[in-house]
């Protein structure tokens, strides 16, 4: 992202480097979403373990590819980012490094962040689920149309899914303490305007989107939407400090 580029300052030597690194993980990335195999032909429990087993593959690669990302910029541009990026991910960033080291979390609390978390995305799941199996008319049915499937009501099912969020993201900021509470907004540094519209033009022309995204990718990130999970870039680092 430009726009990012621009905040952090990142030098032309330093932009050069990020964009080896993302052309390394986007080619691990690949690899990684070929064997996945298709989703929609897949049972509810191999959807979940499938899923599951690809976060697992794709949080370590992360891990390992933010590990040198943090190599190739300064301390405080990696400080920098990791206050954009907690930014953009809300309640998403609490159980990353740089949130648990920042505020102290203590091993109780990373625990039930993580499980209101899930509890979110497995409400999400069987949102999605149980839209697939209602959305065909019994044969039986009298009336034109007749074992053909209908439309789901989408206006519903974000209302649904907007609620679930919510429920979520308030179960899992009730476990930090009024302190943390405060030391979360400190953390997330002055506020930053992100151009989606800009950052997602940039991805379509070029194939890609920050953190190396491809066709895969995309591919994933909509089976993820299924399951009401939205993975991101977890910050990294110590802190702030």
């Amino acid at each position: 992202s430009e726009q990012i580029q621009k905040e952090l300052k990142i030098t032309e030597e330093q932009l050069a480097k990020i964009k080896e690194l993302q052309t390394a993980q986007r080619e691990e990335m690949r690899k990684l979403f070929t064997g996945m195999g298709n989703m929609r032909d897949m049972s509810a429990e191999e959807r979940t373990k499938a899923r599951e087993e690809m976060t697992k593959k794709r949080e370590a690669m992360t891990k390992k590819a933010e590990k040198k990302l943090a190599e190739c910029i300064k301390k405080e541009q990696t400080k920098r980012l990791n206050e954009i990026t907690l930014q953009q991910q809300g309640v998403e960033g609490l159980t990353s490094e740089y949130v648990v080291k920042g505020l102290k979390l203590k091993k109780e609390q990373v625990t039930k962040i993580k499980a209101a978390l899930k509890a979110r995305d497995d409400e999400n799941q069987k949102l999605m689920e149980s839209m697939r199996g209602s959305g065909r008319r019994p044969r039986g049915e009298a009336g034109e149309g007749s074992g053909e499937r209908q439309r789901p009501d989408f206006t519903k099912i974000r209302e649904q899914m907007a609620a679930i969020r919510k429920k979520g993201e308030e179960k899992a900021m009730s476990v930090l303490t009024e302190e943390q509470k405060k030391g979360l907004e400190k953390l997330k540094g002055k506020k930053f305007e992100l151009d989606r519209n800009a950052l997602f033009r940039r991805g379509s022309r070029a194939g890609s989107t920050r953190g190396g995204g491809t066709t895969g990718e995309a591919r994933e990130r909509g089976q993820n939407r299924e399951g009401g999970e939205r993975r991101r870039r977890q910050p990294q680092g110590d802190g702030g400090n």
